[in-house]
């Protein structure tokens, strides 16, 4: 897991709290695809991220535990495979209610310079916090069929960002930089072209937003995105160390309530 804080090395010797684990079954279709040392080593990835990192709320909005523990598992997801240092950026998350929409004047690629005023679902930011609107996070995880996912959207940037540009080039293995310099590049030109992709058709805006977009699909639709696009598939798969697909056809993993705690049900707030 690499080097991390002593309050979060404390948190690793509480037991991940029974009651969590049901409400992950329950909110997070992909959890109970996990094997039994996947889910063991989640536990540990989430405790490590809640202790870690800050998330909090816009003002006015406190975020409750269940929407803390819904970000932080989701979040968790992407580095599975990986080590823990690639959230060395992931300063804080910051959670609103509902959309936010950015003021001032934006810079586009080519050097263009836009005063529109779009709405966010959400935004990360290079050596800073990454903003999630709560209401966007909530219907993804409820509606996964519809293949997004603004979590896994906004930490895949933060991931890019880890060698110190969102520029659709994460760092990589040696083993993986060629193929990586070849293919995403010209995928990106099919798209830009006009080819069908599982995608949501944002990701031909740039690199980054490639990767992002991508990044949701292959953990929300892999299947899809196999079948369609095998390359990429395989590229992402090397990179997250994770096979999504090979998933699929897992039984249900969490064991039944041995401690006696109560069954998880949704609050008003959580629904």
């Amino acid at each position: 897991m690499g080097r991390i804080s002593r309050r979060a090395t404390k948190a690793l010797l509480e037991p991940f709290p029974n009651e969590s684990r049901q409400f992950l079954a329950v909110r997070l279709g992909w959890w109970s695809t996990l094997d039994e040392s996947e889910q063991l080593r989640m536990e540990d990835l989430i405790r490590v991220f809640l202790a870690d990192k800050t998330i909090e709320g816009v003002v006015g909005y406190t975020p409750g535990e269940e929407v803390r523990l819904l970000i932080a598992a989701q979040a968790c997801l992407l580095i599975l495979g990986l080590d823990y240092r690639f959230y060395d950026d992931v300063s804080a998350i910051v959670v609103s209610p509902g959309v936010v929409v950015q003021r001032g004047p934006r810079r586009l690629d080519g050097g263009v310079v836009s005063d529109d005023h779009p709405a966010l679902a959400g935004q990360a930011m290079l050596h800073g916090p990454v903003l999630l609107v709560w209401d966007r996070v909530a219907n993804d995880a409820r509606h996964p069929e519809r293949g997004h996912n603004v979590v896994f959207h906004e930490l895949a940037h933060k991931i890019d960002m880890r060698n110190g540009a969102a520029d659709g080039v994460p760092p990589l293995s040696t083993s993986l930089t060629e193929r990586w310099g070849e293919q995403m590049p010209a995928l990106l030109g099919r798209l830009r072209a006009g080819s069908p992709m599982p995608i949501d058709a944002y990701a031909a805006t740039n690199p980054a937003e490639f990767l992002a977009v991508a990044t949701e699909s292959f953990f929300v639709t892999p299947a899809e995105l196999r079948s369609a696009e095998p390359d990429l598939y395989r590229l992402l798969r090397d990179f997250y160390q994770q096979d999504p697909v090979g998933r699929l056809g897992n039984r249900p993993g969490p064991e039944p309530n041995k401690q006696g705690g109560r069954k998880w049900k949704p609050t008003p707030s959580e629904s």
